[in-house]
């Protein structure tokens, strides 16, 4: 039987990039279930969350409402040749290593997650959406989230990410990684060929307005950036055991 087709897109720092897909068991499911490609966007700047600061990454920390980073958080370079060769392990049929752009920050919140991710699904179409190759679903990730338990099954017009839950009577489907069929993620593009309108359109999207400033989270942007709006009847949630690496 002919395996379907699965882009696996990978987006934003380079984070201990060798110790997930060592730990990684969902990589290694795909790549057994599915045919793989992988297509990855890195930043050559670099945070690190620690054993530490990782209270913060979670938005237990009352100064997340107002500050997005860590009180203690240091931003370092990487060369592109390191990041090149540290994603090698994954055999990429396509990736990018750009500068971060300071522009790509609002009042200290970082969306180069939201670009890094675009710019990955972009490059599945070559820079030429006419040519591009077809595959049957995506997989939106990261580069330093590991999991292990039975994959989703994907469905049309779904989503499926790690969690679903209501938080401060807002619905939030976790931004850890998305995945789902490869129309539901058309949406990226205009954020990988045109960041700073997406940026300017996505702080007026209804939803977000109606939720306010003090409220948004990543997860709410990504929503918003894939479905229009909290994408409550879109997303579903996946019976895997995550967890995201620190330093």
């Amino acid at each position: 039987m002919k395996k379907k087709t699965l882009a696996y897109v990978i987006g934003g720092e380079a984070r201990l990039v060798a110790e997930t897909y060592k730990q990684d068991e969902i990589y290694k499911q795909l790549c057994e279930k599915y045919k793989v490609h992988t297509y990855i966007h890195s930043w050559t700047q670099l945070g690190k969350w620690t054993k530490d600061n990782e209270k913060y990454r979670y938005g237990d920390s009352p100064s997340r409402v107002t500050k997005y980073y860590p009180p203690d958080w240091k931003i370092v370079q990487n060369n592109k040749e390191t990041i090149v060769n540290q994603y090698s392990i994954y055999n990429p049929k396509f990736i990018e290593v750009e500068d971060y752009d300071p522009d790509f920050s609002v009042d200290n919140f970082p969306c180069g997650q939201y670009i890094s991710r675009a710019r990955a699904f972009r490059s599945i179409a070559g820079f030429n959406l006419k040519n591009a190759q077809k595959y049957d679903y995506v997989w939106l990730g990261r580069s330093d989230a590991a999991g292990k338990g039975p994959l989703p099954e994907f469905q049309e017009g779904k989503i499926h990410c790690p969690e679903i839950s209501v938080d401060d009577n807002i619905f939030r489907a976790e931004d850890w990684y998305y995945a789902g069929p490869y129309e539901m993620f058309k949406n990226l593009l205009p954020w990988a060929d045109d960041p700073l309108t997406s940026i300017e359109s996505i702080q007026r999207n209804p939803w977000i307005m109606e939720l306010g400033e003090s409220r948004v989270k990543n997860t709410h942007i990504w929503q918003a950036i894939l479905t229009g709006d909290a994408g409550e009847n879109i997303f579903l949630r996946d019976e895997i055991e995550w967890k995201l690496l620190t330093y």
